[in-house]
């Protein structure tokens, strides 16, 4: 029986309302279709984006190279259709917005394959960021601040200096993941890891 007008009125207006809104997308383009101004492309849309290094050492679950491409992600300050992500990557000539599964910091360190040890590792340092987009942060986990606190807590009593004004510059200058865990939510723990350390030093020397 043919469905009537109002009946695929109503179809199309439930599809639509159905269909997947996300305030992060993911989204791949390959070098060979790219155009060659493509950063300028990304920078020019205002969004928050990262773009992953030139994926060009994956393999197919057969062996065979796979074809270069880069893997994307945009943040959105609110939610976007399908269409409205399709209709902002179309410049890079061929991408097809891709809906994310997993989380936005998994999704963040798929960029590099950090959860994938079977997988080519690339190097985090040729991550681009545009806007306000942070891979650092993103790519963290929360049990990795956990792990970076339980770190600098052992360099504390190791090198039995308690100054938090030390460690900070310490952190700064060689252990850039505890730096930023330290100006992100870690001062608070550290400071007074620092207070009662130095406290229970003393205590021990009298």
């Amino acid at each position: 029986m043919a469905r009537s007008e109002a009946q695929k009125r109503a179809d199309k207006k439930y599809e639509k309302k159905r269909a997947p809104r996300k305030d992060y997308w993911l989204f791949e383009f390959y070098p060979d279709s790219a155009p060659e101004n493509w950063r300028e492309i990304i920078n020019g849309w205002l969004v928050d984006c990262l773009i992953s290094p030139l994926h060009d050492s994956d393999v197919n679950e057969d062996g065979t190279p796979k074809k270069p491409h880069w893997h994307g992600i945009l943040f959105f300050d609110s939610v976007k259709s399908f269409e409205q992500v399709q209709e902002l990557v179309a410049p890079l000539n061929g991408p097809i917005p891709i809906i994310p599964k997993g989380t936005k910091r998994n999704c963040a360190r798929y960029l590099c394959h950090l959860n994938n040890p079977e997988k080519h590792q690339y190097s985090e340092a040729d991550v681009l960021e545009f806007q306000n987009a942070d891979y650092a942060d993103l790519k963290t986990r929360d049990n990795d601040k956990y792990g970076y606190i339980g770190e600098m807590m052992d360099f504390v009593d190791e090198q039995g200096q308690y100054s938090y004004a030390y460690l900070l510059r310490f952190a700064r200058a060689n252990r850039p993941e505890w730096f930023r865990c330290l100006c992100d939510n870690g001062t608070y723990v550290m400071k007074e890891y620092c207070k009662t350390a130095a406290f229970d030093a003393r205590q021990a020397a009298q």
